[in-house]
């Protein structure tokens, strides 16, 4: 294929280090064409936006911009796509990075160099994630209310290739390329036009299931979501949310809530309604106590205190 124009995309928020060591690797890696990086900073306080505002100072393919306050994710790559646009970069692909992941320095050409990209029926592509484990799990199916009992009740881990009993592909060794239902958002590239058509991520997920939302609409359009074993990168994963438990967990919920509401509706959200609020905060509390991290306990209930606070955000 004729070499494309790649647009990178990464929101950070407070990713320090992780930052710099991403950028730094886009800077090293091979490119398959034309390729430009901007990085939205949803308001960080630690100084790290810094680190791309001084690389575009250095003349490298970076651009900051500086959205003012903490977007989220969505909204933040939706602004990033919309910026370059502006500034004159015509994407044919459009690439979703998350600040905690490093690629190697073939990842890209890799990529561009695969079979998936000459078909055009495939519109979502995602790659092997590694971290100091191994290959990390980066494919799931699209949840359901079962997957998540399933979840709080064990069967997930006693059934791991049940697909009625998984959301993410547990049982599924991600060393072959095939279709999948979504790929994670850590490393997720879509063809621009297909973003366009589908309106970008939807706005209403602060953070987590946008891409999950993302990918179903994807293929309800009649678009097909790849997983390409071929090329990879290394993610950290627990994003940058890691280090306040209390809100992360409060942002997994409600945007697991919103997800459901806007695609299961019905009995399948009623289920994880009930399953949100009257089993998972026991499951969660008996599995820190069993684990011996009482400690934990408050960060549970910090998660939970946001959302009778606030509710869905």
């Amino acid at each position: 294929m004729t070499a494309p124009n790649l647009l990178v995309v990464t929101v950070n928020w407070n990713a320090g280090a992780h930052l710099a060591d991403c950028l730094n690797s886009f800077v090293a890696a091979a490119k398959p064409g034309p390729v430009h990086m901007v990085v939205v900073d949803n308001a960080s306080a630690d100084g790290s936006e810094r680190i791309a505002e001084a690389m575009a100072a250095q003349g490298q393919p970076v651009t900051l911009v500086r959205a003012g306050e903490n977007l989220g994710f969505a909204k933040g790559c939706n602004l990033g796509v919309a910026q370059a646009r502006i500034a004159g970069f015509d994407p044919d692909f459009v690439l979703f990075l998350n600040p905690d992941t490093r690629l190697e320095a073939d990842t890209l050409t890799r990529l561009f160099a695969a079979d998936c990209l000459r078909d055009p029926g495939i519109g979502i592509v995602g790659i092997q994630l590694v971290d100091d484990a191994g290959i990390a799990t980066s494919c799931s199916h699209f949840p359901t209310a079962l997957n998540f009992w399933c979840k709080y009740t064990g069967l997930d881990r006693l059934l791991p290739h049940r697909a009625w009993a998984q959301h993410h592909m547990r049982g599924f060794d991600h060393c072959t390329s095939r279709d999948v239902d979504q790929v994670m958002g850590a490393f997720l590239m879509v063809r621009a036009a297909l973003f366009d058509r589908l309106g970008g991520f939807d706005p209403q997920f602060f953070v987590y299931f946008e891409e999950v939302d993302l990918c179903l609409r994807a293929r309800r359009a009649g678009y097909r979501v790849w997983f390409e074993s071929g090329s990879r990168a290394w993610h950290k994963g627990g994003g940058t949310t890691e280090g306040a438990k209390g809100f992360r967990l409060y942002l997994s919920l409600s945007s697991r809530l919103r997800y459901f509401r806007k695609n299961r509706a019905g009995l399948s959200h009623i289920a994880v309604q009930v399953l949100s609020f009257a089993v998972e905060p026991l499951a969660r509390a008996a599995r820190l106590l069993l684990r011996g991290q009482p400690g934990e306990l408050k960060g549970l209930a910090e998660g939970y205190g946001l959302m009778i606070r606030y509710g869905i955000r």
